[in-house]
């Protein structure tokens, strides 16, 4: 039987996200997008919980090597780590997906 892993939100990843929605409502003006955004993200999350190892790792080496995933989320990334021990998963970027966030680890 599968246990749910825990989620943990890096205080960074919800700065980003914060971003990400004020983007949305302010500067494009569209707060369905924000709302479909955040319940997309929600599912995801969901899903990732039971099932960790569902994405890839991230193609950056060096990231990899950390072992950091990278879960597609509309056009978005999140970057997050997995701790089987403690069966936690570590979020700890949403990134525009044509952003080069391999630059901020």
């Amino acid at each position: 039987m599968n246990m749910a892993y825990k989620l943990k939100i890096s205080e960074e990843a919800r700065l980003q996200l914060k971003e990400i929605i004020e983007y949305m409502t302010l500067k494009l003006r569209n707060s369905k997008a924000a709302t479909d955004f955040l319940n997309t993200l929600e599912k995801k999350y969901d899903q990732l919980c039971l099932n960790p190892e569902m994405y890839e790792y991230t193609n950056d080496m060096r990231l990899r090597s950390l072992g950091y995933r990278r879960m597609p989320v509309d056009n978005y990334i999140v970057l997050y780590l997995v701790d089987k021990d403690k069966t936690e998963i570590q979020i700890d970027g949403i990134f525009y997906s044509k952003y080069n966030y391999r630059n901020d680890r």
